[in-house]
């Protein structure tokens, strides 16, 4: 269920993070085909050069059921040998 409150959560945060601070040669995106809510192709143009990697799933969901499938990936990426 969506509820209002949720904007405004996302509000604080977004309003607390400072983009000067912000090492996007670290940031990984993960989005997934199916998400009901969040469009996948909207937050790839919306973070277009400001990502470094991408995990895109087919089958992962709103709730991103896939995420400790991609821990390797996430973990090879931060220079980790698993």
């Amino acid at each position: 269920d969506f509820r209002e409150e949720y904007l405004h959560q996302l509000e604080e945060y977004y309003n607390e993070i400072d983009p000067e601070k912000i090492n996007y040669s670290n940031l990984i995106l993960m989005a997934a085909k199916d998400d009901a809510l969040l469009d996948h192709t909207y937050t790839m143009k919306y973070s277009k050069n400001r990502i470094n990697k991408l995990i895109l799933e087919e089958k992962s969901g709103h709730e991103f059921l896939t995420f400790r499938d991609c821990l390797p990936k996430v973990f090879e990426f931060l220079g980790y040998n698993l």
